[in-house]
């Protein structure tokens, strides 16, 4: 799975600018393959814990049990139903 690289600001992709931020990769395991329902209400329990989400990582909804998030700096990120990794950049 891959983060995505790039950004999009009115309509082109530009580099993600991430100088002088606390950046972390956050890892969100489920039991089974991941739904949009699913991913729907994981962004929002997740913005309701006050973080930045900045990018998604790719996502197949078919077959992946795990979908990554790269969020401004936080180590205490919950998730019912899901295992959660948090790597610091």
């Amino acid at each position: 799975m891959a983060l995505l690289g790039q950004e999009k600001v009115n309509g082109k992709a530009e580099t993600y600018q991430a100088i002088g931020r606390e950046i972390a990769i956050v890892r969100f395991t489920a039991a089974s393959a991941i739904t949009q329902e699913m991913l729907d209400a994981l962004v929002e329990e997740v913005q309701a814990q006050n973080v930045t989400i900045n990018a998604i990582g790719a996502l197949d909804l078919v077959s992946d049990l795990d979908v990554v998030f790269l969020v401004d700096g936080h180590s205490t990120i919950t998730a019912a139903g899901y295992t959660v990794t948090v790597e610091a950049l």
